[in-house]
């Protein structure tokens, strides 16, 4: 998507990441921006590396290996220290991490969606010293609304859910469906304000839900117009699709409703029958999560970012 935004956004935003402390990560350090300056995740961290003062590399343009595939360049990567990416490109990370060696890697940056925890542990695994931030903003709102830094040791149930405080540029509010402020502690639309926001209203409904814990920091729990309605439950298709992804010989899938029928779009790794994997999802979902069919594909439709297509 287009979106206008005047530089001086950025700049006021980033200058409050700075005084939050939310880009001490970055400070003076070698990093790889794994998304091109045309996507909006990877513009913003460009420039807030930046502003650290920290060198930037970015992925080679027209690579076949991607870039995940170019890390494994021992070379040309090994002083590398800070690696931002999106859940597609970790998830990708994590089978090749025999392949990468990276020895002066110390941050992981995550944006553009919620990462299976089972992924991020895999990579923690060769990275226990590394820092983890966790940013949650759009396009229209540059450069992040919320941000986390997670620091070791990460314990071994850690879920990385938290998406953090909200930086001192905005102000965010969860409201209910009549739009007015919910309940601390409930589930509600997420929206951000501030002067900063693309609109010049100085309001953007995101249309992701969410809530604030008991700490004050912001859980996205996912997208309105993305929940399944079915047997009378609105289901989440992202929380079906990470326990599914979990499921040995399930290397993707996308949860679709239709009509009242929950299907399940599967890419496997080996072959399993439906039986095999019926009884697998039945011991990670509730009763009304477990799909009534199974479709097996031969990829998931994903944008430019690894987000699953849901059109």
């Amino acid at each position: 998507k287009s979106v206008r935004c005047e530089h001086w956004k950025f700049a006021r935003v980033i200058e409050a990441m700075l005084g939050d402390g939310a880009l001490a990560h970055a400070r003076e350090c070698r990093a790889f921006i794994s998304q091109p300056l045309v996507h909006s995740y990877g513009l913003c961290a460009f420039l807030e590396y930046c502003a650290a003062e920290a060198t930037v590399v970015l992925p080679p343009e027209n690579s076949a290996l991607g870039p995940v595939g170019d890390l494994m360049n021992a070379e040309r990567f090994r002083s590398i220290e800070a690696i931002e990416g999106v859940p597609y490109f970790w998830s990708q990370f994590a089978k090749l991490r025999s392949k990468i060696r990276l020895p002066a890697l110390r941050h992981l940056g995550l944006g553009g969606g919620r990462l299976d925890p089972a992924i991020m542990r895999n990579i923690v695994d060769q990275h226990p010293g590394a820092t983890i931030s966790v940013r949650y903003g759009l396009t229209e709102t540059p450069s992040v609304a919320t941000h986390k830094v997670y620091r070791p040791p990460h314990r071994p149930e850690q879920d990385w859910i938290s998406s953090g405080r909200v930086i001192s540029a905005y102000e965010v509010e969860i409201r209910g469906e009549n739009g007015q402020l919910v309940v601390a502690g409930s589930e509600g639309e997420i929206f951000v304000l501030g002067t900063c926001v693309s609109d010049p209203s100085g309001e953007l409904r995101t249309g992701d839900l969410g809530y604030f814990d008991d700490a004050g920091e912001l859980i996205v729990t996912g997208r309105r117009s993305a929940f399944i309605k079915r047997r009378g439950y609105r289901l989440s298709p992202e929380m079906i699709e990470a326990a599914a992804s979990q499921c040995e010989g399930i290397r993707d899938c996308r949860a679709v409703g239709r009509g009242e029928q929950l299907i399940l779009e599967v890419v496997l790794a080996r072959p399993r029958s439906d039986v095999e994997l019926l009884a697998a999802l039945r011991q990670r979902l509730s009763d009304t999560m477990v799909p009534d069919l199974l479709v097996r594909v031969e990829q998931i439709p994903r944008t430019y970012s690894g987000k699953i297509k849901r059109s």
